[in-house]
C-alpha cells in the first residue's frame, strides 16, 4: 500500500464538548451561529482549516472551538456563497483566500487542479497533484459538486483532504468532514461524477 499524508493531521483535532469523545476531527460549519452560515459555510470552514494547520506548525496548542471560530467568521466575509450556488468553483475559493491575505498584507502562494467533466483531466494527473501537495505537507480544499457513486461524500460541498492512499490499484482519500475522519474512494468518485470538482491549496 502506498500513501502520502500531511505530517501532523492531529493539529486539526479541536476540543469540542459536543462530541462523544470531546474531539472534533477537523473544523465544521456547524459551529457558526447563523443558520445560513451553517448551511453554506463549508468553503470558509475549509479555508480556515488550512490556515489553522499552518499556524499550529509555528505555535502548537490544544485548540478549542472558540479559538478557531473567529477565523471562520473572518473567512466568511471573503468567501461568501453565491445565492443558490455556494462557493462552486476553485476560482471563487482561491480568489477569496487571496483577498483575505491581501487584506492583511500577507503574500501567499496557491495551487489548484480543476476536474471539469467537459474537459476532464486524467485521474493520473489528479493523483500526481495530490501526492505532490500532500507530500509537501499541504492540506487541500476539495470541492465536490457531485459525489457520484461515493456515498461517504456529500455533494455541493467543500472538505479538507489530508491523505491519499492506494490499495490494490484503487485510490482513496482521507478527509475531515463534519467532525469526522472519512475515507472516500477517489477512483470511484472520479469515474462516476456528473458535475465538476477540484482541489485547491495555499501556502506561505
Amino acid at each position: 500500500m502506498e500513501k502520502y499524508c500531511i505530517k501532523n493531521p492531529t493539529f486539526l483535532n479541536i476540543i469540542d464538548k459536543n462530541t462523544k469523545n470531546g474531539i472534533s476531527y477537523g473544523l465544521t460549519q456547524e459551529w457558526y451561529s447563523d443558520d445560513y452560515q451553517v448551511l453554506a459555510g463549508c468553503g470558509a470552514t475549509v479555508a480556515t482549516s488550512i490556515l489553522i494547520y499552518y499556524e499550529q506548525q509555528e505555535n502548537f496548542k490544544f485548540l478549542k472551538v472558540e479559538d478557531v471560530l473567529p477565523k471562520m467568521e473572518e473567512f466568511w466575509k471573503f468567501l461568501p456563497p453565491i445565492k443558490g450556488k455556494g462557493v462552486n468553483s476553485t476560482e471563487l475559493f482561491y480568489n477569496g483566500v487571496l483577498k483575505y491575505f491581501k487584506d492583511k498584507g500577507i503574500e501567499i502562494k496557491y495551487s489548484f487542479i480543476d476536474v471539469n467533466i467537459n474537459n476532464k483531466v486524467s485521474l493520473e494527473k489528479i493523483i500526481e497533484y495530490l501526492k505532490k501537495e500532500i507530500g509537501n505537507d499541504r492540506p487541500l480544499a476539495f470541492l465536490n459538486l457531485c459525489n457520484g457513486e461515493e456515498q461517504n461524500l456529500d455533494k455541493w460541498h467543500w472538505v479538507t483532504a489530508y491523505e491519499i492512499l492506494e490499495e490494490e490499484g484503487v485510490y482513496f482519500l482521507n478527509i475531515f468532514d463534519d467532525r469526522e475522519i472519512k475515507k472516500i474512494n477517489l477512483s470511484l468518485w472520479y469515474n462516476t461524477i456528473t458535475n465538476n470538482g477540484g482541489f485547491v491549496t495555499f501556502y506561505f
